[in-house]
């Protein structure tokens, strides 16, 4: 899961304001009152903080043993951070990984079209698909279900029907 929202960051800037002094970070002077925007879809790309393949998708990345486990750990802030982070971070993780177990356990997923990569947006501050993103959910007993957006259509695909 953190590595999925390192990768493609669901929001993909933070924005906070400097109410206390000016101060200097990285020797830029940002004054007293300044609202400052933290770029996470960079920050999240940096080698520095994510090693040196910080641009491919690998989930070991956050587990224990992967030498850059602490580091990625520390840096990764997609909820916030300290006094400012999200309050519902530690219920959306929970619903996150239940959600996906209980996904898991029935199906295999996959895109209808591996071959499409799709296209981001940023709406509302938020990064979301450009386009609709087909996916295909195979049922443990070979039950297919295609999923776009937040329709669903229940039923048996053979490669007859197409996708």
């Amino acid at each position: 899961i953190k590595e999925s929202m390192r990768y493609v960051a669901t929001v993909p800037i933070n924005q906070r304001i400097n109410y206390e002094e000016d101060i200097t970070v990285g020797g830029w002077k940002i004054p007293k009152g300044t609202c400052v925007n933290i770029p996470n879809t960079l920050a999240f790309m940096n080698p520095d903080y994510f090693g040196p393949d910080a641009d491919s998708f690998r989930p070991e990345r956050f587990m224990t043993g992967d030498p850059w486990a602490e580091k990625a750990k520390r840096t990764w802030s997609a909820f916030g951070a300290y006094k400012r982070m999200c309050i519902g971070f530690t219920f959306a993780l929970v619903e996150l990984k239940a959600i996906l177990i209980s996904i898991l356990q029935r199906y295999k997923v996959e895109l209808v079209d591996p071959n499409i990569k799709p296209e981001i947006m940023v709406e509302a501050g938020v990064n979301q698909p450009k386009n609709h993103v087909l996916l295909r959910f195979i049922k443990h007993d070979a039950q297919a279900i295609a999923v776009e957006n937040n329709l669903v259509w229940w039923g048996l695909q053979t490669s007859a029907q197409g996708a």
